[in-house]
Parts: C-alpha cells; structure tokens; sequence
C-alpha cells in the first residue's frame, strides 16, 4: 500500500517545486505585480501624475499627514532635499546645517551661489538661535508665523557654508502648520527656497515643478499653496532687512508688503530707503517715495 502511494507522493512533489520555482521566477522579473500599475505610490496610495518622474516618492498632506510629517523628517535628516507648501509658494528645503543638502539645492535649481538663501524655523521664538534680533518687543510675534521673510545679522552657529560672504541671514517662519511642525521636529533650521528653477516661474501646484523631482526625495502635495490670488501668491514672501537698529528696507515686496509696512511703522521702525528729508520754510517735511526695485 505504501508502495503504491509513493509515485503520487513524488510526482505531486516535483509539482509543487515546479510551482514554487515558477513562482520564484515571476516574481523576480516583477510580473507576479502585473496588477499594480507601474506609476502607483504604494507607500502613500497616492498615483503618480503621468508624465512626472516616479524617483521622488508623492504623499499627499490631506490623506497622510502625519506619514508626510515622518517621511519628510527622514528624508531630511538623512540631508536630501524635499519639497512642500508654504503659506505662499511651494519651496525646496534641505537642513541649513548640512553642506551636502545646500549643495544639493544650489545644484537642483542651477542657482547662482551668490544668491543667498533663507532659513526657516518652528515658531519666533527659534529666530533667537539663529540670528541677532535687535527690534522692539512684540515685533516678531506680530510679523511671525507670516508671509515675511526676516533678515538678521547671523549667528556663528549657522552653517558657514550656509550664504558664504554675507553676515546676514533671513528667516522664516511660514503661516503653515505643516512647516511649523516639520521646523520644530528636526530641532535645526531649514533651508528654504523656492521650487522653480532659477529664474523660472514661481509654483502653486506640484505638477508645476514636475521637472525636478528626480533631484528629490520626497514631494509633499498640500495642493495649491496659498489661498491668496495667483498673482499676489506668485510674488513669495515679503522680504525686510531689520539687520540695523530702528530702521527697516524693504528687499522685495513680496505678497505682504502693505500689511507688513504697516506692522513695521506701527513699532516706530523708520524705512531707510524711502526717507527723503526736505527743508521748505524753516520746517522739516519727511515724504514717502515708493522704492521700485
């Protein structure tokens, strides 16, 4: 009896090898996936754009929220570069702190190295560490989180490779939860510029970029930006040297400089740019002339 069941054993056996062996081979050349189309994220059940580079990995902020707070840690800590929103455009960040990540972003948007680039922290109170705050008490608080970029004389703890040849600094601390809490969990500032090539067109949308997302590791989809109009939230932050005492200049207008100017007077900060003093009777007559660089 047991001699006659040992052909079928065997025969079974070679069958199940067979099986397994195929299988095996499928699954090497990744037609056991088939199903799968080959542009889904998996990792983010979120389908790649068609057309767009599948090198950077795609999450979307409404769906995973707190996946894309981890993923953009780790991708940042391991010093690449990821994109995300701000509360006016899409930018390009990497840590400040790494010289490998600057490298990368001067690289990734064919930069001039000359051009400096901007910092950005969890909260007003982190600017402390990073730059000398000389302005009225109250001031920070009331420009940040905000659309505003801040320039500052630096700190030595930043990054010499960090704007080499300039003793100032700009910083950041977007109106954007998102940022806020990326900023504070990597317990160092990030460097954060815009996501266009240099010179290009300023983005709103993920798909706008789409050009360099084999340069990233990770691309972070709020959608679009900002809630301001197309126009006004192309125009990025509104950027304002407070590096010297009681005064202030404006470096670009940006999307908030009516607000921001107000904020600025408001604390008995004088624009240096736009003080034309003029004698006429005896009297000292102080005329605001728009600087239109």
């Amino acid at each position: 009896m047991v001699g006659g069941f040992a052909p079928i054993f065997s025969c079974r056996a070679v069958l199940s090898a067979y099986r397994s062996a195929l299988m095996m081979t499928l699954a090497s050349t990744g037609r056991s996936r088939a199903a799968v189309p080959e542009n889904a994220d998996i990792s983010s059940n979120r389908t790649t754009p068609p057309g767009a580079s599948t090198s950077a990995t795609v999450v979307s902020l409404s769906k995973d929220y707190e996946h894309a707070l981890d993923l953009a840690k780790r991708a940042l800590k391991a010093e690449k570069l990821i994109a995300l929103p701000t509360d006016t455009i899409y930018g390009i960040a990497g840590l400040a702190q790494s010289s490998s990540a600057l490298q990368k972003i001067y690289e990734v948007k064919e930069r001039d190295i000359g051009k400096p680039v901007a910092i950005c922290v969890g909260k007003a109170a982190d600017v402390h560490k990073w730059a000398y705050v000389d302005v009225p008490s109250g001031l920070l608080e009331s420009l940040l989180p905000g659309p505003v970029t801040l320039v500052f004389r630096r700190r030595p703890e930043l990054n010499p490779e960090l704007n080499r040849g300039t003793s100032l600094i700009g910083v950041r601390v977007p109106n954007h939860a998102y940022m806020q809490k990326l900023a504070a969990s990597c317990g160092e500032p990030l460097a954060l510029t815009s996501a266009n090539k240099s010179g290009g067109q300023s983005t709103l949308f993920v798909e706008e970029f789409k050009e360099l997302w084999p340069h990233l590791e990770l691309v972070v989809d709020g959608g679009r930006s900002s809630g301001l109009s197309e126009d006004v939230a192309r125009l990025g932050s509104t950027v304002v040297d407070l590096s010297q005492p009681a005064t202030f200049s404006i470096i670009r207008d940006g999307s908030a400089l009516l607000p921001t100017v107000s904020v600025l007077k408001k604390f008995g900060l004088t624009n240096k740019q736009e003080l034309e003093v003029t004698v006429a009777n005896g009297a000292v007559n102080c005329t605001v002339q728009r600087d239109q660089r």
